[in-house]
């Protein structure tokens, strides 16, 4: 199975008599390079790599045929604009997420006439010994980080990050670590421990955010700061 899902959202406009007339279209499609399939109702799960070249092309016709069937609605006038957006899932074991990776605006008809790509590329540090990130000074940066805060912590449970490229260019890193702390006292500690190795050892030039997450799950503090932005945000949930 080449196409996974498909997600619409309109857009609409007002005229003077508060009547709404669609103004536009945005077109969502997730496309699979792994196809998970059964040979016979419960029995075992087999799988099968589909490459990025057929996974393209598939997607290709997925949003042609997509196009097609929309402007032939009525409710679908031929001037409105469409934007078709294509997106790579993740595998079921992958813990990166997927990503954008081409979009065509058709502001007319039911031909695509050509596509833009995003070069977008999710990847989760650290890295598995066959995934290697597109810049690995970035890497070794989180893993600083990661060593210094558990060399001082040396209880938590986990620390990881999820992190965007586009290109070989960093876009932000969202992470994620996992502690056994239970006072309010001890995540005020170490949140204001982790801002300090933050600010030290990741980049500065990026978005960055860091959720601090109890053993059951719960959010307990969240770091964070804008792309160039020399301050981090630091917020305890209350709660705890």
């Amino acid at each position: 199975m080449y196409v996974q899902q498909i997600e619409e959202q309109d857009y609409m406009k007002e005229d003077g008599d508060g009547k709404l007339s669609l103004a536009g279209m945005t077109i969502g499609i997730g496309m699979n390079r792994k196809d998970y399939y059964q040979k016979e109702e419960y029995g075992a799960t087999y799988t099968s790599t589909i490459s990025k070249e057929e996974m393209v092309a598939q997607g290709k016709k997925a949003a042609q045929a997509v196009l097609e069937r929309l402007r032939s609605t009525e409710k679908v006038p031929d001037n409105v604009p469409i934007v078709i957006a294509m997106y790579q899932q993740a595998e079921n074991d992958s813990l990166a997420g997927g990503a954008f990776y081409a979009y065509t605006v058709v502001k007319s008809g039911d031909q695509i006439s050509s596509w833009n790509n995003t070069d977008l590329a999710t990847y989760v540090f650290p890295t598995a010994s066959d995934d290697e990130s597109p810049n690995s000074n970035d890497e070794a940066a989180f893993n600083s980080f990661k060593k210094r805060i558990q060399g001082f912590f040396p209880n938590l449970a986990g620390v990881t990050a999820q992190v965007q490229y586009k290109g070989s260019n960093l876009q932000g890193m969202k992470i994620k670590i996992t502690t056994q702390f239970y006072s309010e006292t001890e995540i005020n500690s170490f949140a204001q421990y982790v801002t300090k190795a933050a600010k030290t050892y990741l980049p500065s030039d990026i978005p960055v955010e860091i959720t601090i997450l109890g053993s059951d799950g719960d959010m307990q503090a969240l770091v964070s700061k804008d792309s160039g932005d020399d301050a981090y945000y630091t917020h305890v949930f209350s709660s705890y």
